[in-house]
């Protein structure tokens, strides 16, 4: 059994993104892919491999009453391409 290397994942992923595009563009064209962000590990990598795909998509932060202030701090920092929004129904939350 050959296993892929981590350039193979990572080109298989943009591939899949990019055929994914078609659908995500049919369910929302103006943002294309709604991608979920928490700051995570998980969501800086698939945030980097949507980005590397160059398809069209929206980051979106869930803001809730729990929200650590370092994890807000750093997704600010980091990623100020994410957009804040609040769990009730989508308005953006406001910067200090």
């Amino acid at each position: 059994m050959k296993y892929k290397t981590l350039q193979d994942k990572i080109a298989d992923s943009v591939a899949l993104i990019r055929k994914a595009e078609e659908l995500a563009l049919a369910l929302n064209p103006e943002q294309g892919f709604h991608v979920g962000f928490s700051g995570g590990k998980d969501s800086q990598v698939l945030l980097e491999l949507v980005k590397m795909a160059g398809v069209k998509y929206r980051a979106v932060y869930n803001v809730t009453t729990n929200d650590p202030p370092e994890n807000v701090y750093f997704i600010r920092k980091h990623y100020p391409e994410v957009v804040f929004v609040n769990n009730g129904g989508g308005q953006l939350v406001q910067d200090d």
